[in-house]
């Protein structure tokens, strides 16, 4: 089986690796120099322009497998088989904690200091808000929820934090945001103090209407924790590759 990897995410070349030990001939290529193969992998993110895509897709046969995050945006471009591995839900799990984990270097190095006695308000109760919530409750923060769920707030209060509404933002320290749709008007951003951290997680199209101030910190496990992200990506990579390879012996 061959397999064509094309990505600027430097956690690819522990995955293109990992693959190779594994017996499945992989590299990582070039943007315009791909090589015939079974299989092409592209980044969760998908960090390539459109542009991008448009060129580097014309160029691969429609029998070649494409993996990648995002996967309903790759198939505008190709009439190939695309799989989202990042819908592997062990990927998503671990994905989330090594995301949490991230936040907190992260927010060290963006504030200079601990988060204990910090008042942070988490906006979203998904995998990665929720493991957040923990993290920082362990560190001695404390931790308010914003949910847009009302079924979730019960859970919410069931695991120790209070729900706060937005409009209450302009007491907290610290906001991080992992829900990927705007939540944040300009008017809402306007009263929050100058000296409240406002921090992006979500990917696009974010939760602020406007974003002078905000701190975006999308991709962190790539950033500050590429082995471990890379662990948990190519052990999604590989299960589906098997599979391919499975069906291609049959």
């Amino acid at each position: 089986m061959k397999v064509n990897i094309v990505s600027r995410d430097k956690r690819f070349s522990i995955v293109n690796e990992k693959l190779n030990d594994l017996g499945i001939s992989s590299r990582i290529a070039d943007l315009n120099k791909i090589d015939p193969c079974d299989a092409l992998i592209l980044s969760p993110a998908n960090e390539l322009s459109d542009d991008e895509l448009r060129s580097l897709l014309a160029n691969v046969p429609t029998t070649t497998t494409i993996l990648s995050g995002n996967a309903e945006r790759i198939k505008k471009y190709t009439e190939c088989n695309v799989i989202d591995y990042t819908d592997d839900e062990d990927f998503l799990v671990e994905n989330a904690r090594i995301t949490a984990e991230s936040t907190i270097s992260y927010l060290h190095t963006l504030t200079n200091e601990s988060v204990k006695g910090k008042r942070i308000l988490v906006c979203g109760y998904g995998r990665i808000g929720k493991r957040l919530c923990e993290i920082l409750y362990s560190l001695g923060a404390k931790v308010y929820v914003y949910t847009r769920r009302r079924h979730m707030r019960e859970s919410i209060s069931y695991d120790g934090y209070k729900t706060l509404t937005l409009d209450a933002s302009s007491r907290i320290d610290i906001i991080l945001n992992t829900t990927p749709s705007v939540i944040f008007e300009k008017e809402l951003i306007d009263n929050i103090p100058d000296t409240t951290y406002i921090v992006e997680l979500a990917s696009a199209p974010g939760g602020f209407a406007c974003t002078e101030r905000v701190n975006f910190a999308n991709g962190l496990p790539g950033k500050i924790l590429p082995i471990s992200g890379a662990k948990a990506m190519a052990g999604a990579i590989c299960g589906i590759l098997f599979s391919i390879r499975k069906d291609m012996d049959e």
